[in-house]
């Protein structure tokens, strides 16, 4: 069975992020900015920041 998403909540979460990371680079700081696709996993992005050079993650699951 599909989840539901609550559709004002992700628009509100992206414009949260977008600002965020604006925010981020206003006070000089490098941001990567990963796009979801629903095919990815954690697992995934967490390679593919391991392969630019990242080391250390520290991750949250989230319940709503």
């Amino acid at each position: 069975m599909a989840t539901k998403f609550h559709c004002q909540k992700i628009i509100f979460h992206k414009a949260s992020m977008d600002f965020y990371e604006q925010d981020l680079k206003a006070h000089g700081l490098n941001v990567i900015h990963i796009k979801h696709k629903r095919e990815t996993r954690t697992e995934d992005n967490l390679s593919y920041l391991s392969q630019k050079g990242f080391n250390h993650f520290i991750t949250y699951e989230a319940f709503d």
